[in-house]
C-alpha cells in the first residue's frame, strides 16, 4: 500500500545513525500511533529546528563537550 504524500516539497533520502534504544522506541511509537517512523522523525526534527531558531543558546548547552558543537559554530 502506498501512503499519500505528506509534504508539498521534494524530499531527500538521508541516513541517520541512532542508538538502538532510540530506534526501538521510534518504531514502537509508529506502531502504536499508526504513523510512519519517517513522519515521526521528520516532525520531531522540524519542531526541534524551529525551537532551536528561537533560542539557540538554550540548546547549545545541551551539546557542550560533544563533537556536535565546535568553537567555529556561531549561534
Amino acid at each position: 500500500m502506498v501512503r499519500p504524500k505528506t509534504y508539498t516539497e521534494e524530499t531527500v533520502a538521508t541516513a541517520v545513525c541512532l542508538p538502538e534504544s532510540v530506534q526501538v522506541r521510534l518504531h514502537q511509537v509508529d506502531v502504536d500511533r499508526e504513523v510512519s517512523a519517517n513522519l515521526l522523525g521528520t516532525s520531531a526534527l522540524m519542531e526541534y529546528l524551529d525551537r532551536l531558531a528561537l533560542a539557540p543558546e538554550a540548546f547549545r548547552a545541551h551539546f557542550e563537550g560533544s563533537r556536535l558543537v565546535s568553537s567555529e559554530v556561531s549561534s
